[in-house]
């Protein structure tokens, strides 16, 4: 399936108070705003994150989203976790790719279906 054009934004780490330090990995759109506008990422999704500076690719690839293990604990400054990582990408570096602030630019596309 082919994915559709990107669209530019940023990564949301997103929460809610009595979620205990829980976050779910999210995609903001340029223009968007609040809950409603957030894209909720999911497997066979294709997402480019940059670095700040939003011109070099810092990690771009498909979504494959696996659990990890109860012994991959995030690292303590970060007070969040999340039951899954992208395939290949340690789960301390992914986590804090979301929490950053200011928020990394990202482009992303969903295929059809």
């Amino acid at each position: 399936m082919q994915a559709r054009e990107p669209v530019r934004g940023h990564l949301e780490a997103y929460w809610e108070q009595g979620w205990e330090g829980r976050i779910e990995y999210a995609f903001m759109p340029d223009g968007g705003r609040g809950i409603h506008a957030l894209v909720w990422l999911r497997d066979g999704d294709e997402l480019t994150i940059f670095e700040a500076d939003g011109l070099r690719v810092r990690w771009s690839g498909t979504l494959r989203l696996v659990r990890r293990g109860w012994l991959s604990r995030p690292p303590p400054e970060l007070k969040t976790w999340n039951g899954l990582t992208q395939r290949g990408v340690p789960y301390a570096s992914w986590l804090r790719w979301f929490c950053e602030r200011p928020p990394l630019p990202a482009a992303h596309a969903r295929p059809p279906g």
